[in-house]
């Protein structure tokens, strides 16, 4: 199996004291800074938006997925399936997440399964890497996938992908259908 690699996502820290920001700032009893405050002021103002930032996420209704069976890190029952595309120098290909909740975002919840880049064709059976987080602990396998339908997503963003995945062997016995809409945060483009 070959090394894991991971996309990182690039995060904004304001760090006010690095900025300049004065001790002893005072915003006064009304709840306002002074006039004179400048820059400090902004940053302050601007430091409330960047707390209120919330990735963008997908959600689905009702669970879409069969996955369950056990691993070296223990059980899973996992019924909610999104797909997601990477493309660019990392790979090209498809990506299925399958998850507990129904509500994600590329901050993932855990614990969750990933069957990493299966490059085109994509219909058919292939052979795959597949990944469980518990808490930050991750354990990698590889297995089976069967691809029985597949949406284009440059011609059809809204629709899906249907595949049975079955990882046996070391610890592993898991199994299950999954008919996997496209997420757009979960998609990886690599430049």
């Amino acid at each position: 199996m070959g090394a894991m690699r991971r996309l990182l996502l690039p995060v904004l820290v304001v760090s006010l004291a690095a900025c300049g920001a004065r001790p002893g700032l005072d915003p006064g009893q009304d709840g306002q800074l002074p006039a004179d405050a400048g820059v400090d002021a902004a940053l302050l103002r601007d430091a409330a938006v960047v707390d209120a930032y919330q990735p963008p996420t997908c959600t689905l209704p009702a669970p879409n997925s069969g996955v369950a069976g056990t691993t070296p890190i223990g059980p899973i029952d996992l019924p909610y399936a999104f797909a997601g595309l990477t493309g660019g120098e990392c790979a090209e290909g498809l990506l299925l997440y399958m998850f507990e909740e129904g509500t994600v975002s590329w901050d993932l919840p855990h614990p969750n399964l990933e069957v990493r880049s299966i490059p085109g064709p994509i219909l058919g059976v292939h052979e795959i890497e597949v990944w469980i987080n518990f808490d930050g602990a991750w354990e990698g396998t590889t297995g089976v996938l069967d691809v029985t339908y597949f949406d284009d997503w440059w011609q059809n963003p809204t629709g899906y992908v249907r595949a049975q995945i079955t990882v046996l062997g070391d610890g592993w016995d898991v199994t299950g259908e999954v008919d996997a809409p496209y997420c757009e945060p979960l998609m990886m483009w690599c430049i």
